[in-house]
C-alpha cells in the first residue's frame, strides 16, 4: 500500500514502510535534541533503517523515547530548532503536528478517511504560517526546512 504526501507544488509517494521510517527518523532526531538539550545537531548520528518487518516495533520504541524526553523536559528549556523559538516547547508542538499529519497519511494508506481535531488543525495552520511559510520566500516548497544533512566524501 502507498499514499501520496502533498505540499504546494510537490507530491511524494510513500509506502507504509517509508512512512514508518520517516517518522522514526524525525522522532529520533528531535528526541536527541530534547534529551541532550543540544543547541546544535552536529553530533547527531542518523539511525540505521531496520528491515521493513521491524519498522513498526522500532517506531513504537522511538516514539516512547520521544514522549519520555518531552515529558521530562520543561517547555522553556533551550534546545536547537531551525526557528527563532529555541525551546523544547516548540519541539513538542512540532512533533504533535508532524505526527498528526502523518497519521492522516497512514489512514489514507490503510484506506480510511483521515480526520483531525479542529483545534489541532487550527493550531497546525498557525504553526505553518508562523514557521514554514516565511522560510519559502521564492515559493519553492522543496527547499529543506529540516536540519542540514551531512555530506560524506
Amino acid at each position: 500500500m502507498s499514499c501520496f504526501l502533498r505540499s504546494p507544488g510537490f507530491v511524494r509517494r510513500y509506502t507504509a514502510a517509508d512512512l514508518w521510517w520517516h517518522l522514526t527518523e524525525v522522532h529520533d532526531f528531535w528526541r536527541y535534541v530534547v534529551a541532550e538539550q543540544t543547541m546544535g545537531p552536529a553530533d547527531y548520528a542518523d539511525p540505521v533503517r531496520p528491515a521493513d518487518a521491524e519498522l513498526a516495533a522500532n517506531y513504537l520504541v522511538g516514539l516512547e523515547e520521544l514522549i519520555d524526553a518531552l515529558a521530562a523536559t520543561p517547555a522553556e528549556v533551550p534546545v536547537w530548532t531551525w526557528t527563532a523559538d529555541q525551546t523544547a516547547g516548540w519541539v513538542l508542538r512540532r512533533m504533535v503536528h508532524e505526527t498528526a499529519a502523518h497519521l492522516g497519511d497512514a489512514q489514507q494508506t490503510a484506506g480510511t478517511t483521515p480526520s483531525i481535531d479542529a483545534a489541532l488543525a487550527s493550531d497546525g495552520i498557525d504553526e505553518f504560517l508562523q514557521w514554514f511559510a516565511p522560510n519559502v520566500p521564492d515559493g519553492n516548497s522543496r527547499r529543506s526546512l529540516r536540519r542540514p544533512r551531512r555530506v560524506s566524501g
